[in-house]
């Protein structure tokens, strides 16, 4: 039996674009591009508050690795403290608030 086991970096190893920072570059590209207006991924990546989110954060992080999972939780805990704090006013939902008893 021949096992063939691929491990992290062979697509990278192999030319293929597939960072984050890659992916964050062809949704710029696509925001910027000259897709019409009305075109549905330029719309949603133009109002995407997650993408601008990681844009900001990779800029600020001069580009290097993000760990997507752990910036979004660590942006929804920061969004809860503002709540909790009654700084802003999201929906209930969004925030870890546990229920009033």
């Amino acid at each position: 039996m021949n096992i063939l086991i691929i491990g992290n970096g062979f697509d990278l190893a192999h030319g293929l674009e597939t960072r984050y920072s890659d992916f964050l570059s062809y949704c710029t590209q696509m925001t910027l591009s000259d897709l019409p207006q009305d075109n549905v991924l330029r719309q949603s990546l133009t109002d995407n508050l997650w993408l601008s989110h990681f844009l900001m954060r990779s800029i600020d992080m001069r580009n290097t690795w993000i760990d997507f999972e752990d910036e979004i939780l660590s942006a929804i805990a920061t969004a809860s403290r503002f709540i909790e704090e009654k700084k802003v006013a999201f929906p209930r939902f969004f925030a870890f608030i546990p229920p009033d008893e």
